[in-house]
């Protein structure tokens, strides 16, 4: 979901260089009723039947560039109202008709699109937005009858020229894709434009599957969402896509770094330790004879696939810090900041036929030192999915003058590692650099020095309370008494409201929330939402018509909750705003997928609860 921030700043770049002038010629162009067209659900379709050429611009009442973009695309209606052959102009008002939006993709202010009769899918407007006599002959182009559109540059796959195009190419992006996926429809411009700039100086391609169409195929290939995106590299060697989705440039950068190879060759002592810049991200260091050993095909495969996450090397050479093994081998390494003396300096990978699992359970196995160092960039791929864990946050210095007391801090968190480390994960972490940690506990006022958090393997937190020094023996007790389930959870949670109902909607709070969503006697819907978004408050006024409905029926609660100040309990995966679940009694909670409409909420209602309501 996008939030009304980034609609916002959408608006404000689509812009940026733009001054804003009035149009210019005759005043008398302008004079008149308006020729803009207002469009709605109710006529959109077929006044876009009813003109072979439209251009359509989806607004915001509020958006500012969208105001001044008025009287230069009247200028330009008129402009082509009556060339010899004319263009309908028409808006949409995207706040109002959100369906339409959602449907084309809008996600900012002012988007243009043109819907042409030989086009089977509407054309993204590209041209000038002033003045109105630039807009005119632009869309000129699109004006000529004999008008068609550019053979696409992304490759249609099927199960008969799959295998062939991915084996045969030097480097594949492939989207797995449905017709009706709203995420895949606001992918495929982008796609297209990748495509293109990609063709113009790289041999890569982009390519798509129907995976509606092509059952078989998805299957074989473990498709279970939509859009799914690989990478394949000639041979048919596949990785999962990781970069953005969100601009074609992006796309284009992460594509091109796959033309070079994910790992350093290190042909001297000093490549070797310049891959110790970081000392929060593992080193894995391939030692072969030559490009034919079978376990540096193997090496390299894996690089590509991790190469956001460590750091890699290899070598042909006899380094003199390597010696002591044995070609073909990989060593992972950590950083000499979070190595301790109760753990190996080098940990080897030297089996004979190995496969690439094999290498995947080594580094999974050795990837985390006693302690390390969790930060934003590494929590999510290396820590946080090695729960339970425990998090010891201060003031982290690594340089020269304050190293000796970072460390101070660190051996004592040691200490009680290497006697729980069969049961939980270790880590520090900067109080400022993870300050959003702290937040996330209720600690960003603490005026510790140390603070300690944990999670436990359902996600669930807890805290080390203040009141007590941070030595080895109370770290140990704390966790000693957490083993042994003697710890309360944490809940982050707004004040109980003393108006617990308001138009009919219950208010949620982390401290009543299992209390009311979880009572087996009803039907619960809570919506989730951001004071922030956008979305979230244009939906506010649907949601009470909801509640509205629901008012006589007993066996249904409305609920709502700012997830942004309360914690969520697990079994409510909520990653944007609003999100919508619904507890049926005595079940476990469904998550609606559904238009923001209140006749596909209903229905989404209805065939969830136990009971149905005589409405």
């Amino acid at each position: 979901m996008r939030s009304i921030l980034l609609l916002a700043c959408t608006c404000l770049l689509a812009f940026a260089f733009d001054e804003f002038v009035m149009p210019d010629g005759d005043d008398t162009i302008l004079s008149g009723p308006n020729v803009v067209i207002d469009l709605s659900k109710d006529n959109f379709t077929q006044f876009i039947q009813q003109h072979p050429v439209v251009i359509a611009e989806f607004y915001a009442p509020w958006c500012h560039h969208c105001k001044q973009l008025v009287p230069h695309y009247e200028q330009a209606a008129r402009l082509m109202k009556d060339a010899e052959n004319p263009v309908a102009f028409a808006k949409i008002d995207a706040t109002v008709e959100q369906i339409l939006a959602q449907e084309y993709s809008i996600e900012g202010y002012p988007t243009l699109k043109i819907f042409h009769r030989n086009s089977p899918k509407p054309i993204d407007y590209e041209g000038p937005r002033q003045p109105g006599s630039a807009i005119a002959d632009y869309i000129k182009d699109f004006a000529n009858p004999n008008w068609t559109p550019p053979p696409s540059d992304v490759v249609i796959l099927t199960s008969e020229n799959f295998t062939q195009f991915i084996v045969n190419e030097e480097l594949t992006l492939v989207e797995f894709y449905a017709p009706w996926c709203g995420h895949c429809k606001r992918l495929e411009p982008k796609l297209e434009k990748a495509a293109t700039l990609l063709k113009k100086d790289t041999n890569i391609r982009l390519a798509k599957v129907d995976a509606t169409v092509e059952a078989e195929l998805a299957a074989t290939h473990n498709i279970t969402g939509y859009p799914s995106l690989f990478v394949y590299r000639k041979g048919g060697k596949r990785t999962i896509y990781e970069g953005e989705q969100r601009t074609e440039h992006g796309i284009v950068s992460y594509m091109k770094e796959f033309l070079s190879l994910p790992s350093r060759e290190l042909r001297n002592i000093n490549d070797y330790k310049s891959l110790f810049r970081r000392n929060d991200q593992p080193i894995i260091i391939g030692i072969f004879n030559n490009e034919q050993d079978r376990l540096y095909q193997l090496f390299i495969d894996y690089a590509y696939k991790k190469r956001k996450i460590f750091q890699f090397g290899h070598t042909f050479e006899k380094l003199s810090t390597l010696n002591d093994v044995q070609a073909p081998a990989i060593i992972l390494q950590h950083h000499p900041d979070v190595r301790s003396k109760y753990e190996n300096e080098k940990f080897i990978f030297n089996k004979e036929d190995a496969l690439e699992d094999d290498i995947e359970q080594f580094i999974e196995q050795h990837k985390i030192p006693l302690v390390g160092i969790i930060t934003q960039e590494n929590q999510q791929n290396i820590y946080l999915s090695r729960r339970p864990i425990c998090i010891v946050i201060y003031d982290l210095d690594f340089s020269f003058d304050y190293r000796e007391r970072t460390q101070y801090w660190r051996n004592k968190v040691l200490k009680v590692a290497n006697n729980y480390k069969n049961k939980r994960t270790f880590a520090i972490a900067d109080e400022e650099k993870l300050s959003s940690l702290l937040k996330e506990f209720g600690l960003e006022e603490s005026g510790e020095d140390v603070n300690t958090v944990c999670y436990d393997l359902q996600g669930l937190k807890y805290r080390m309370e203040d009141n007590d020094e941070f030595t080895s023996e109370t770290f140990e007790e704390f966790v000693n008494q957490l083993d042994k389930g003697k710890i309360k959870p944490y809940f982050k949670s707004q004040p109980i409201p003393k108006q617990s109902i308001v138009n009919g909607i219950h208010i949620l709070v982390g401290k009543n929330f299992d209390k009311i969503v979880k009572d087996n006697k009803k039907n619960v819907l809570v919506f989730f939402y951001a004071p922030w978004c956008g979305h979230c408050n244009e939906f506010k006024p649907t949601y009470s018509k909801l509640a509205e409905r629901y008012t006589s029926q007993s066996n249904v609660i409305l609920a709502q909750i700012d997830a942004t100040a309360n914690d969520i309990p697990p079994g409510f995966d909520v990653t944007g705003y609003p999100t919508i679940y619904i507890m049926p009694k005595n079940k476990k909670p469904v998550k609606y997928e559904g238009n923001r409409d209140i006749n596909d909420l209903v229905n989404f209602i209805e065939k969830n609860i136990e009971t149905k309501s005589e409405l």
